[in-house]
Formats: C-alpha cells, sequence, structure tokens
C-alpha cells in the first residue's frame, strides 16, 4: 500500500504507529517524524481495506497547524526501519563484488549494538549516518532510502572515515499490512534474509581483500602451471625412457643383424675359398690334360645366345669361327666346362681338347646358364642389409 499521504508517525514514546491504530484526533498523540509538530489522525470510521465512500480521503496524519512536510511519510519508513534494525540487530550483508571480483560472500551477522543517526566528527567534517552497527571492533554504516538515494556528498565523507558503508532500498516495502498494523514484518524479512535491494556505498578492506584474492589467484596460477609442467615432465620422462628402451630393442636388433651379418660374410669368404681352389683344380687338370680354356661370350648380336670361338672351325678355314654354346657342348673335343657370376654377369669358359686331340670320352655335358648358386645357398640367407652381390659366386 504505497501512498504520499502520512500514515505512520512516532507517538511521544517515539514508537512508530500505523493511522488506523490510534485515536482519531489530537487524541493520536503522534507527531511529525521532520518537524516534531503535533499532528491529528484524520481516521474516523476507516478501516484498511475498506473501501471509502465518494469523497472521502485515505486515513492519514496530518500536522495540527496545518502546514505539511514534504518526505514525512519517507522518514517515517525510515525511522521505522532503523527500529527494526536496532530492536533485532540482526542484516544479512550482499555479496562484495569489487572490479570484476567477488570478494565476499553473502553472510548474515548479528550485532552486538546498534546506534542511530549518531553525529561523526571527521576532519572539521559532520556525518550522520542512519544507522550504525558495531560488531567486535568493527563498525558499519547503514543508509536507507525511499525515494532518494545517498548523496554524492557523503559518500565522500564515508570513503575519507573510511567507514564500510550499506545503501538498503525500502521503497517496495509498504508501510502497513492488509489489517492496518505497521508492517515491521516486511522490513524485518528485507533486513534478515533479503540482499537483492542492498548495495556497498564503501567497503573499509575492499583493496585489501582484492589484493589478496588476486595474490590467491595468482598463486592458483602458478600451482596450476607447475601441476601442469610436472604432469608434462612425467609424461616426457616416461616418454623419452620408453624411447630409450625402443632404442635400445633397435640397437640391440642392429647389432645382432651386424653380428649375424658377420657370421655370415665369414662363411661365405670360407666358401669362397672352397670353391676359388676348386675352380684353380679344375683349371689346372683341365690345362694338364691339354685342353685350351675358351671363354663364351653369353650376349652377342645373333639373338643374345652364347657363343665360343672354336679352333677347329678355324683350323679348317671356316669363314664363320663362332659356334653356338650347346653346338661347343656336343663337340668330341669339349671336356667340361666351369663358370662363375660376377654380380649379373656371368662368365662361362670350355676345356677345349681340338689342339692337342684330347677328346671327351665320358660325353657328360652339363648346361652351364642353369641358374647359378646364389650367396644364399652358400651361407643360408641372403644379403638383404645390401640386396646385391658384392663378390663372386662360383658353380661348378
Amino acid at each position: 500500500m504505497h501512498s504520499n499521504l502520512l500514515q505512520l508517525a512516532p507517538d511521544s514514546k517515539n514508537n512508530i504507529q500505523s493511522i488506523y491504530k490510534v485515536q482519531t484526533g489530537k487524541n493520536c498523540n503522534c507527531f511529525c517524524p521532520i518537524c516534531n509538530e503535533p499532528l491529528i489522525a484524520k481516521n474516523k470510521n476507516k478501516i484498511s481495506k475498506k473501501p471509502l465512500s465518494h469523497g472521502q480521503k485515505m486515513a492519514h496524519f496530518a500536522h495540527e497547524s496545518g502546514s505539511d512536510c514534504i518526505g514525512a511519510g519517507e522518514s517515517a519508513l525510515h525511522l521505522m526501519a532503523k527500529e527494526v534494525l536496532k530492536e533485532f540487530k540482526t542484516l544479512m550483508l550482499p555479496k562484495l563484488i569489487y572490479k570484476g571480483l567477488e570478494l565476499i560472500n553473502k553472510q548474515s551477522i548479528v550485532f552486538d549494538k546498534v546506534e542511530l543517526e549518531r553525529r561523526l566528527n571527521h576532519k572539521k567534517s559532520w556525518i550522520v549516518p542512519d544507522s550504525i552497527l558495531y560488531k567486535n571492533d568493527k563498525s558499519l554504516f547503514i543508509e536507507f532510502y525511499k525515494s532518494h538515494q545517498t548523496e554524492d556528498e557523503k559518500i565522500e565523507k564515508i570513503k575519507n572515515i573510511n567507514i564500510s558503508c550499506l545503501e538498503i532500498n525500502v521503497n517496495h516495502i509498504d508501510p502497513l499490512k492488509d489489517d492496518g498494523e505497521v508492517n515491521k514484518d516486511g522490513l524485518r524479512k528485507l533486513l534478515e534474509h533479503e540482499t537483492e535491494f542492498k548495495y556497498w556505498l564503501h567497503n573499509s578492506i575492499q583493496e585489501e581483500l582484492y589484493k589478496k584474492k588476486i595474490d590467491e589467484e595468482n598463486e592458483l596460477k602458478a600451482i596450476k602451471k607447475k601441476k601442469k609442467e610436472l604432469i608434462k615432465e612425467k609424461f616426457e620422462r616416461k616418454k623419452k625412457l620408453e624411447d630409450n628402451k625402443w632404442e635400445a630393442k633397435i640397437r640391440k636388433e642392429e647389432e645382432l643383424q651386424e653380428l649375424n651379418y658377420q657370421k655370415e660374410e665369414k662363411a661365405y669368404e670360407e666358401c669362397k675359398k672352397i670353391h676359388l681352389s676348386k675352380l684353380r683344380l679344375w683349371e689346372k687338370e683341365r690345362i694338364s690334360d691339354g685342353n685350351k680354356l675358351l671363354k663364351v661370350y653369353p650376349k652377342t648380336e645373333i639373338g643374345f645366345i652364347p657363343i665360343v670361338y672354336c679352333p677347329e672351325q678355324k683350323s679348317i678355314g671356316e669363314n664363320e669361327i663362332r659356334m653356338k654354346y650347346f653346338d661347343c657342348q656336343r663337340c668330341r673335343f669339349n671336356n667340361g666346362f666351369v663358370g662363375y657370376q660376377v654380380k649379373t654377369y656371368t662368365e662361362v669358359q670350355f676345356a677345349c681338347g681340338f689342339l692337342n686331340k684330347v677328346m671327351n670320352k665320358e660325353r657328360i655335358f652339363i648346361d652351364p646358364f642353369t641358374k647359378p648358386p646364389k650367396r644364399e645357398d652358400f651361407v643360408g640367407i641372403f644379403d638383404k642389409k645390401k640386396n646385391e652381390l658384392n663378390d663372386y659366386d662360383f658353380f661348378i
């Protein structure tokens, strides 16, 4: 029930009275909260919430002299709020948010003492807060407002004194309940439970709390950063350990492979010596038997058919002294062959007995161009590391 009419007023004992709960006229024993002039109650036959007759005004207090104090109703509500605060001494403080950071959460405090409109002098400047609340050695200013917020000049004085100050908006509070009683319950609910209509005009420790909050956040960031670095370091250490294990495994495999390769090389060299000795022995035996070693040319202009230059053809004056190797094999003077391979090139020699008339009695012919043995035939494992034949492979 909001009205510009004065419906609350203090009595001779300074208790706030409702227009509906006092005697009519001068007998109300109430006074103006601003000028302290006696009031008269215009409430004859009027009941709260009861519809008014045509031309009737709402029940209200009026100055006995007929004067009018602007803001008397607001002052009466202020006075009632102060009285409720002084009576119960309990206040719900709102959050303190400063420079975007929440420094204090809302909290309910029961104060030790409450003083109303005490005059304070600070550097020859007077200030009168609506209320001063005390808790231990701390004090808190309270400013109530209904239509006019706290003046900037007063706020500046509060900051200079450096005492925390809370402004409470009572504009939404009905001064009277539906039954016409003074609405102390609504004010008490606002003071003790609500934070929506409360604002910090100044907080004496906000800079200190802000700095502490920043330090805490920086410390927390440092801890998180350190934790992140430790996790990263642990991960890298674990990865490095795994990499070292993997490298050790690879290194061991390479060493084993190299060892096997060296064994293969040694076995191959031994095998090669044996075959070289057989080759030299075969050549020596054939030459001692009167044979001449004829070279087989595997690549010629006649269809890549291996040939030999036949001494018999030459002796009888044939124009074509070249002979295909398989014709040479069928010759009565062919006493065998020996071949060796250098990488991808194969060289074969026939033992020809024509010059000394040494004939092949056994007539055993072996195709020299059957695929020659590879290195793996000697050592069991082909050299995959080099992927080529670096030395000689021999076959007989």
